[in-house]
């Protein structure tokens, strides 16, 4: 029997709620009492005891502050907690049996992705419990093996003004926002072949199916998924109370659950809900004024768009008053109602549930040993590493009745059949389409509940989709590109020191094949005195790797094909085309509505430093015309003459920009009726050598010593990243939550507290405030032609406003924000194309190839190089329960043999 683990100590020390605290001190903190060393408090704060208690793990060097804990420290801080567990378990016979190959092959499969022979056999004649151990050591996937998409890290998208965009402009967008959506499920996918981590990409697995949230949800904001999944990567394998703190601050679930709809005027019961069924608690362990309750701790937590998908604690939404949950009462917020779920037995039972389900069986449960490790878990003020070791080390997860209990989900059956087998096949970039034909699209679980699993995965059109996609797997291409290797799938990079003539067009591309592939040519053109004139023409160039619309169907989204990029060579001499036309030859049928057919899709096209985005191009097909520029669903061509430099540096903060530019002002809100009250967003503000990627300002009728007036008003929560980046004056700040906000009034009546904010900003910032004021009635301008405009304004209140706003013009040279006549008020730069180059894979970035597969660099592909071992114990190595096979003729039968759609 399993011992408890009891762990008391951890609330003699005084854990307590974080607020504005380091999460990872605090998770630290917890981390390091688990192995008996003693930092203080468990508060978030670093202070001397911490660091003593880090300086005892054994690690060279001095730790005087946070930063120098090292991921040495963490190593040694690792080994002592399998250390401490292995001391545990040395009298629990079951853990000390020697791991063969099938105890090898079940522990991978289950706790990881797939079984490698190479993974198997670095396991044989550990005991079980050093096994555990060594998965356990692979559970932190907090730094991945192969770097993200650019886009996740790049520069600011202004998501806060798309809903201002005509139909052409939010096509572009969305579609973009849906090609960043499709790169990160590749980039995942990538990441689980080639990690040598597979145990800690399983339990993100497991968290995105308790955390659920999907894109198609979210309005195509791919950011905040991203960093939600950043998230449980870093906390993952932390401690189950400071995820759920994070979990209540993170955009996509405050999105995806309404918590910005949730005030303490008009509850949203949704997040609350979802958090105490599913979460943290299981149905019926509450009543439902609990949920109205906890609804109402939780108003208030919410995100701002406009600062990057920022969490925001918005104190007037947030309900103030007494609340009673599960028989306690107080002026409760998020962290309390954690606190309150957490010391609930029904908490530790329910998370341990559904981890059960995931490691042990879907079917078969021993509520005995589950009971017992629930406690364990609570005991363990929920650390998660703690829940993990102990249900690998529990007897149910190796018992033979267990072994090929749990039918392989997608993931499993797609991807752990390429890291076992060491075999890519040509189509696997397509992974994300065929794992969403067979039911689990990564980051779009069905519902909020997740994927249900189990019978689910095995329909009978989702059986014989498994099957035929098992039996054609041994029939494909397969590759291993070795480390270093040049990928046949690299883009053109380009610097700013080279200026050499480009010899070759390349050209990202994907195809839908429909009784063949489709083909396509590209021309090379030059204008000429307004006629286009040939300068080059490829040859016909056939698709290649396409998705088979006849076998599968159509793919839902671009996103998902199978993206290949083509090398066509230029002559050696002669002029380099500047425009260029791509024509789609051989379907003449159909659109986009077709459920099989033949179409092309262009992402890009590269010659030299140009790159040419197909988006901005011009398309005329034979179809309606309406389609997506580069979404070719009927020949035709797709004519590209605008690009995107790939040397040049973009405007940045350090220079200095004339007078005030402005790329985008659209109509935020508008007062009805009156003219009151109204809002302007801003996109990229530059002023001098300040740069604002986005921003919101306000005019507001005020009354200043008995007399109205205008104020113009700037919130610090309404600018990214800062509306002052080089400070704000002292009695800017207000009781509005602690935030940042100047109201500067057209002409001053004496008002003190806005000739102390004046006065209190330096001279480059009186000068944007001028700016800012004497550029209103060209932003009152330019807002007209957004769509918000025409959604928000109407006559009536436009009649108000269009006098104040000439008013305005008229009054401006009489304040003191005068600017010189020679100095432009105002200019608004061409818009950055959110659907050309945002959203790419910019030549130069990460490759979409792969470097490694299983973390293995050479002979991952053992078909190849060691075929012998369909002959030895192969069922023992393979199958679960299948220990009556000794050997297949081939590796088609092995994954042929119904047994291995299970693990």
């Amino acid at each position: 029997m399993l011992r408890s683990l009891c762990i008391a100590s951890l609330f003699l020390l005084g854990i307590s709620p974080l607020s504005a605290q380091d999460r990872l001190v605090n998770q630290l903190q917890r981390e390091l009492i688990l192995v008996g060393l003693d930092p203080g408090p468990v508060d978030g704060l670093w202070g001397r005891r911490t660091a003593q208690a880090v300086g005892m793990l054994g690690v060279a060097g001095r730790v005087e502050q946070s930063r120098d804990v090292s991921r040495a420290h963490k190593s040694a801080l690792l080994q002592a907690f399998n250390a401490q567990w292995e001391k545990r378990e040395i009298d629990q016979a079951h853990l000390q049996q020697k791991m063969n190959l099938s105890d090898a092959r079940h522990l991978l499969e289950r706790v990881g992705v797939g079984a490698h022979p190479t993974e198997i056999e670095s396991l044989l004649g550990l005991t079980r419990s050093q096994a555990i151990s060594r998965m356990i050591a692979h559970l932190d996937v907090s730094h991945p093996v192969l770097p993200a998409p650019g886009w996740v890290n790049g520069p600011y998208v202004n998501y806060f003004q798309r809903w201002d965009y005509e139909d052409d402009e939010r096509q572009n967008f969305e579609a973009a926002r849906d090609r960043e959506m499709g790169a990160f499920r590749l980039w995942w996918v990538r990441e689980i072949l080639s990690t040598d981590r597979a145990a800690g990409e399983r339990l993100l697995l497991i968290w995105h199916n308790l955390f659920v949230t999907q894109y198609s949800t979210l309005e195509q904001e791919p950011l905040p998924i991203a960093r939600q999944h950043n998230m449980l990567r870093t906390h993952g394998t932390g401690n189950f109370r400071l995820i759920l703190q994070e979990v209540v601050r993170d955009a996509a679930m405050l999105n995806y659950l309404d918590n910005n709809n949730n005030t303490a005027k008009g509850p949203n019961e949704n997040l609350a809900r979802e958090f105490m069924e599913l979460f943290v608690l299981g149905e019926g362990n509450y009543t439902e004024q609990d949920v109205k309750e906890v609804a109402r701790a939780l108003s208030g937590n919410q995100y701002n768009d406009l600062r990057n998908f920022e969490f925001k604690f918005a104190d007037w939404d947030h309900d103030k008053g007494i609340k009673h949950i599960l028989g306690r009462s107080g002026r409760f917020d998020a962290d309390d109602v954690i606190d309150i779920l957490l010391d609930q037995p029904a908490a530790a039972e329910h998370v341990t549930r559904h981890f059960w389900k995931a490691y042990v069986s879907e079917f078969n449960d021993t509520p005995e040993e589950r009971a017992q490790i629930a406690q364990i878990f609570r005991e363990s003020d929920y650390d998660i590493k703690t829940l993990v070791r102990s249900l690998w080390a529990t007897p149910a997860f190796w018992a033979e009745a267990n072994r090929g209990s749990i039918v392989k989900s997608p993931v499993d059956l797609v991807l752990g059949t390429m890291r076992t087998s060491g075999v890519l096949p040509d189509w696997w970039q397509a992974a994300p389409s065929r794992m969403r034909g067979l039911g689990q699209h990564l980051f779009e679980a069905p519902n909020v509940a997740g994927w249900p699993g189990g019978a689910a995965w095995i329909t009978p059109a989702r059986l014989q989709e498994r099957t035929l996609l098992l039996s054609e797997f041994d029939q494909t291409r397969g590759y291993i590109p070795e480390m270093g290797q040049t990928s046949s799938n690299m883009m053109m990079s380009v610097t700013a020191e080279q200026d050499q003539t480009p010899t070759s067009v390349m050209i990202r591309y994907a195809s839908e094949n429909f009784e063949g592939p489709p083909q396509f040519q590209v021309v090379g053109l030059e204008d000429e005195d307004g006629s286009l004139k040939t300068l080059w023409r490829s040859k016909v160039f056939t698709a290649q790797n396409g998705w088979n619309t006849e076998r599968y169907g159509r793919v839902r989204s671009a996103a998902d094909l199978n993206w290949q990029t083509a090398e066509l060579h230029l002559p050696e001499a002669g002029d380099i085309p500047t425009i260029f036309r791509i024509s789609f030859l051989n379907d003449h049928c159909c659109g986009a509505g077709d459920s099989a057919d033949r179409n092309l899709f262009i992402d890009w096209l590269q010659v030299g430093k140009h790159l040419y985005p197909a988006s901005d191009g011009k398309q005329e097909t034979c179809g309606d015309g309406a389609d997506l520029a580069g979404h070719m669903y009927c020949s035709g061509t797709l004519t590209l003459s605008s690009f995107v430099d790939l040397t040049e540096n973009a405007l940045n903060a350090t220079q200095q920009t004339v007078g005030l530019m402005v790329e985008r002002a659209s109509l935020n809100w508008v007062s009805n009726g009156s003219a009151d009250f109204i809002s302007f967003g801003l996109a990229e503000v530059r002023f001098e050598d300040i740069h604002i990627n986005a921003m919101s300002i306000e005019l507001q009728r005020e009354r200043y010593n008995g007399t109205q007036d205008y104020a113009l008003k700037i919130h610090g929560r309404e600018c990214f990243p800062d509306c002052f980046p080089d400070g704000w004056p002292a009695r800017a700040r207000t009781g509005d939550g602690g935030h940042f906000r100047i109201e500067i009034p057209l002409t001053f009546r004496k008002d003190q507290r806005a000739e102390a904010q004046y006065y209190g900003l330096t001279g480059r910032q009186k000068r944007l405030v001028g700016a800012l004021w004497a550029a209103i009635p060209k932003i009152y301008e330019a807002a007209q032609n957004g769509r918000n405009w025409r959604r928000r304004m109407d006559n009536e209140t436009q009649t108000h406003w269009d006098p104040v706003i000439t008013r305005i013009g008229q009054r401006i040279p009489r304040t003191r924000y005068k600017l010189t006549e020679s100095q432009p008020i105002l200019t608004f730069s061409p818009h950055r194309s959110e659907g050309g180059a945002m959203g790419m894979m910019i030549p130069g970035e990460a490759s979409e190839e792969i470097r490694l597969l299983s973390g293995i660099a050479s002979e991952v592909n053992w078909l190849a190089t060691r075929p012998e071992l369909l002959q030895q114990q192969a069922g023992d190595r393979f199958i679960a329960n299948a220990g009556d096979i000794q050997s297949w003729d081939s590796f088609a039968n092995l994954i042929g043999d119904p047994r291995f759609q299970l693990k």
